[in-house]
């Protein structure tokens, strides 16, 4: 018998868990609309427009509008199973009205437009990030009835979409299912933790000693894979599941593992500890930020980067398992080795 298709709606496709998707949902025989804003696409320099493009070239149907305005999801609901709400601002805008135009009126309004137009939509799925929870230093594993606690803007914004999702979902009967992937893995050179493969970064990675504190990770593919396998069971529905490579990571082995997928030296640095680390390169970022937008540039260093380094973060990915869904990419070496060659280009 053959596999069943499914039309489904990737809001974000410019976006790099949007744009996968896309790539991954159309490879595979699916009806996709991979749905962008133009502003996103238009900004120099950045990976948007190439990730949109490639959507279009695996055979999605790209569309360009603009989520977090009103209305403007509802003309492509008609008969759709899956909508996937992937939406983050445009590349170099880190301002809170970017973040809340985007990610929490985008979400309101795609949210609005399924509940008035949608009539047989069978999920929405909102990709969040496992950053909502906040550290988890002292309290044991995360699970996701924890209630969130943000640090950043954009952990801020992924904070009020999901309560949107969960309020206005429930009260339209709309069934739902909310994807907090860890720091991502994988193919695609803006990744937040490709500053660490840039040839620009000295020939050594420093490593601090202490080996203290974890980072939950993910590859982009068991991420996507993931919000596939919830959507279609009733064990995903209504749920918040957090999804990782089960692997007990922590910025010490990142970065050691980081060294040796470029070939380079992972130089110790005794007496060091990681949220050191993590704290000089939130401040190497705001430098970076600034220098940016004087050069009229898109900023290299990104938050999630400095936040990896400096999380206490363990999560419980029990409910995932329970909901039948298993990573294929348990070692993060290879997720690591993927980003390495996308940023080389190779």
């Amino acid at each position: 018998m053959a596999p069943k298709k499914y039309r489904s709606i990737v809001a974000g496709a410019g976006s790099a868990l949007g744009g996968r998707l896309s790539v991954m949902l159309a490879r595979a025989g699916h009806d996709v609309v991979a749905a962008e804003s133009l502003d996103v696409l238009d900004v120099a320099g950045g990976r948007a427009r190439a990730r949109f493009e490639a959507a279009r070239d695996a055979g999605a149907w790209v569309q360009t509008l603009d989520i977090s305005s009103a209305g403007a999801l509802e003309p492509l609901l008609r008969d759709v199973d899956f909508l996937f709400l992937t939406a983050r601002p445009r590349e170099g805008d880190r301002s809170w009205k970017g973040m809340w135009r985007t990610v929490v009126q985008g979400t309101s309004h795609s949210v609005e437009s399924a509940a008035r137009a949608a009539n047989r939509l069978r999920r929405l799925v909102l990709f969040s990030s496992v950053s909502v929870a906040g550290p988890g230093a002292g309290r044991g594993s995360v699970d996701e009835s924890a209630p969130a606690d943000p640090r950043g803007d954009l952990a801020r914004a992924l904070s009020l979409a999901e309560h949107v999702v969960r309020r206005r979902c429930t009260e339209a009967d709309l069934r739902f299912t909310i994807v907090r992937p860890g720091h991502l893995i994988g193919p695609d050179a803006g990744l937040p933790l490709s500053a660490l493969f840039r040839p620009s970064w000295f020939p050594a990675l420093p490593v601090p000693m202490d080996d203290a504190g974890d980072v939950p990770l993910c590859h982009i593919d068991d991420a996507c894979s993931a919000a596939v396998h919830l959507c279609k069971y009733t064990s995903g529905e209504n749920g918040t599941f957090f999804v990782t490579d089960g692997t007990n990571t922590t910025a010490a082995r990142l970065l050691r593992r980081t060294a040796e997928a470029r070939g380079i030296i992972a130089l110790p640095l005794p007496g060091v500890q990681a949220r050191w680390l993590g704290a000089a390169l939130a401040l190497a970022g705001k430098a970076d930020e600034l220098l940016a937008s004087r050069r009229d540039a898109l900023p290299s260093l990104d938050p999630d980067l400095a936040e990896a380094l400096e999380a206490d973060l363990r999560v419980s990915t029990a409910r995932l398992t329970g909901a039948g869904f298993e990573p294929r990419f348990t070692d993060p070496g290879v997720g690591l080795a993927a980003l390495g060659a996308a940023v080389r280009g190779g």
